[in-house]
């Protein structure tokens, strides 16, 4: 959507920026950060979202470009630095009538700057290749709420701070492993991080269960109602911000992947490794697994896989807004 500011006639909407860090790590040309743009009669401002209000050091000043090249088919567009030694930004719209009123404020823009002949002419300071390496980068688990943000955003950095000081602490940030004099990123740290989040999951999930178990004594419901409600949402929310990360880079595949891959993980390891170990240690097989609703649970989750491909296969594996409202529902 686009929306319009009456008083400054200033236009704002989403847009895919292709992200400074990719491009300088060379990782993953198609690695993509959603931006909150702003177009005003002067200059183009960016931030990460429009609902959370962030830190002067996360906006985006974008430097004068002197022509905009665009891609229709894929909906992309390239302003091109009136700077030549200096970084072009490709952005891409979510749809076309999104890049159609872009591309005429874009044009506006480009025609008051030649007016203007320089940027010293014009109130705004544009954001450097440094600068835009940590206006990209996510907010820090600990670093305070902007000012004035409600009192509800506050509140929860209060309460959560202890959790959120000892992740940050435990787990490195490989978004801050790279800078413009070297942009080549740490394998030693991006290990060490991949190694903390699992043992932070591990760690959380065996508190998740244990007190699962003792709310199912407690209310007197079965193993079984648990695992499928509570534990199973638990459960998800990882793999759901993992999928939501991905997707908002341009990751679809990674996305689509990473929500069936931690199905089958569960599955064959999750279940698997715990007997395994059990059979080596233990000379007797493993015979108290009670079937309370296990084998319904295994044919809907196969019936879901089935209809989820079914629905793909049709679209030839294009996903669309219909098939989200399908799959919630």
């Amino acid at each position: 959507d686009i929306e319009e500011d009456k008083t400054t006639k200033a236009i704002s909407c989403y847009l895919w920026q292709r992200s400074l860090f990719y491009n300088k790590t060379k990782i993953d040309a198609n690695a993509w950060q959603l931006r909150w743009f702003t177009f005003y009669d002067d200059h183009v401002e960016s931030v990460q979202d429009k609902v959370t209000k962030v830190g002067d050091q996360h906006i985006i000043t974008y430097p004068l470009f002197t022509e905009v090249e665009v891609d229709d088919a894929h909906l992309l567009l390239k302003l091109i630095n009136a700077n030549e030694k200096n970084r072009d930004y490709v952005l891409m719209a979510p749809s076309m009538d999104v890049l159609k009123v872009v591309l005429v404020r874009c044009s506006d823009l480009m025609t008051s700057w030649e007016k203007s002949h320089t940027a010293s002419d014009l109130n705004f300071e544009e954001t450097n290749d440094a600068e835009a390496i940590e206006a990209e980068a996510k907010p820090s688990l600990i670093e305070r709420p902007a000012d004035g943000s409600s009192y509800m955003t506050v509140a929860m950095f209060v309460l959560l701070f202890p959790l959120n000081a000892s992740f940050q602490l435990t787990v490195p940030d490989v978004r801050h492993a790279i800078s413009v004099e070297n942009p080549t990123p740490s394998i030693h740290i991006a290990s060490l991080s991949v190694f903390s989040s699992l043992v932070w999951l591990m760690g959380l999930s065996f508190v998740m269960v244990w007190s699962l178990d003792s709310l199912s004594r407690l209310t007197h419901f079965s193993d079984t109602v648990m695992g499928m409600t509570l534990s199973a949402a638990g459960t998800s929310v990882p793999p759901l911000v993992a999928s939501i990360l991905a997707a908002r880079q341009g990751l679809g595949n990674m996305a689509v992947s990473n929500a069936f891959g931690s199905n089958t993980f569960n599955i064959l390891i999750g279940l698997g490794l715990p007997w395994f170990l059990y059979t080596i240690f233990e000379s007797n097989d493993y015979s108290d697994l009670r079937d309370e609703g296990v084998t319904e649970s295994v044919i809907f989750l196969g019936i879901a896989v089935f209809l989820f491909l079914g629905f793909v296969m049709v679209s030839n594996f294009v996903l669309t807004q219909s098939h989200a409202y399908v799959f919630i529902a």
